[in-house]
């Protein structure tokens, strides 16, 4: 029975090893992304007029060299998108 105990001690330490190897990684791979633009976005007169405030989901997908390759808004008011 304690064989069983010492491989369930093992495989818990072997996945904690690797969740931290795993989130290492993560954190390298984004040390060398950076900004390239910061647009502000384009406020709606009709809502700015209406004294319309909210918050606009937008989905995007960024291709490797860094550019827009899609968007498209999954949610907010509809004076806002």
């Amino acid at each position: 029975m304690s064989g069983i105990v010492g491989w369930r001690n093992v495989n818990k330490i072997a996945v904690r090893l690797l969740m931290v190897a795993l989130l290492a990684i993560n954190v390298l791979a984004q040390e060398g992304r950076r900004v390239i633009a910061n647009p502000a976005p384009v406020y709606p007169e009709i809502a700015k007029a209406a004294g319309l405030k909210g918050v606009v989901k937008v989905q995007v997908v960024i291709g490797a060299d860094g550019t827009i390759k899609d968007t498209k808004v999954i949610g907010g008011h509809p004076m806002l998108v």
